[in-house]
């Protein structure tokens, strides 16, 4: 059975007050931060080092507030990184 992919919706977005980071997909992200006052959209992914053996370091690259940018911008400019 295929695992099941917590899509972000723009209702999800405009109700969760929940600090932490809520998941999309492929490695998209809604932050909010520990007092809430801050949402941004996150993208993580691994770089690894060419030639290197290792899986390699998570990183988190910021793509933009979630007051400046919409759901879909963010996912594509996830999709485009």
């Amino acid at each position: 059975m295929a695992p099941v992919v917590n899509k972000l919706s723009a209702r999800a977005i405009a109700t969760l007050k929940v600090p932490g980071r809520h998941s999309g997909e492929g490695g998209f992200y809604l932050s909010i931060s520990p007092d809430g006052s801050r949402r941004r959209w996150v993208f993580l992914f691994r770089w690894k080092a060419p030639g290197g053996k290792s899986a390699g370091k998570l990183r988190e690259m910021g793509l933009e507030s979630a007051n400046t940018i919409s759901l879909a911008q963010a996912r594509d400019r996830a999709a485009r990184a």
